[in-house]
């Protein structure tokens, strides 16, 4: 009886060892399966950075066509300076202060006109696009030094020219589907929810770009990939520069066109 016991307990002894050994096998090759999934270099990376990579692609794409049609085509020099009665024709309103107040015309792209009559136009108000149901793109010259279209729903895209160098607190807020835009090398300065509430997906951040306020891509509708120019935060962006973005925003440092 002794024997026959003890001839079982090593069986069941050596049936337990291979059971152990087994089960370690096991998640070894659990670990190697999602350490090849999930690790830096795992699949679910690879696939996530392949796709912002595409994305990058195309935004980077679209924003250098997006450039060109700034410097071709109707964009010529006589176009953008025009008469009182042109500017009145193509549903242009301005102030003496050299601010545009209204545009009512029926074109889906516009670049704001430099100078009207004899007065060299600075800015542009808030509400001056408002109830602007066609324009879909505007294009503002590096001589512009004020921007205010807070709350402007129609538009989509964005160009700043160089020599633009500021963009003031709301600046675009609540332009809800502007999804490009263009910021010129020469910017040094977006002010507080500068470019919240919008549509924004991928954004470049130019190295000249040495103050931020809060939050100037809060409570944006989509994740936002943001290119920083610069290798890591400047001393002049608030601390609180990106709060309030969409889960989900991802911050690239020391980016290269």
């Amino acid at each position: 009886m002794y024997t026959h016991i003890h001839g079982y307990f090593n069986e069941s002894g050596i049936t337990l060892i291979a059971l152990v050994i087994t089960i370690i096998v096991l998640l070894i090759l659990a670990g190697v399966s999602i350490a090849m999934l999930t690790g830096d270099n795992g699949i679910l990376n690879q696939a996530t950075d392949a796709e912002k990579k595409t994305t990058l692609a195309e935004y980077e794409e679209h924003r250098r066509l997006l450039e060109q049609e700034a410097y071709v085509g109707e964009y010529d020099d006589k176009k953008l300076e025009l008469t009182e009665a042109e500017a009145t024709a193509q549903g242009w309103a301005y102030d003496q202060a050299g601010s545009i107040t209204k545009y009512d015309g029926t074109d889906s792209i516009i670049y704001v006109p430099t100078k009207i009559g004899n007065t060299e136009i600075k800015g542009v108000n808030i509400g001056s696009f408002n109830k602007n149901n066609t324009v879909k793109k505007i294009i503002f010259h590096g001589n512009i030094t004020s921007i205010n279209i807070i709350g402007w729903e129609n538009l989509e895209e964005v160009i700043l020219e160089e020599g633009i160098s500021k963009l003031g607190g709301y600046c675009f807020n609540s332009c809800y589907n502007l999804e490009y835009i263009v910021l010129p090398s020469t910017l040094k300065e977006i002010n507080f929810f500068g470019l919240a509430t919008t549509g924004i997906r991928n954004i470049v951040i130019p190295k000249s770009t040495t103050t931020l306020g809060e939050s100037i891509l809060g409570w944006c509708k989509n994740p936002i990939t943001v290119h920083c120019e610069a290798e890591s935060k400047p001393e002049g962006w608030n601390d609180n520069w990106a709060k309030n973005a969409p889960e989900g925003t991802t911050i690239d440092w020391g980016y290269k066109r």
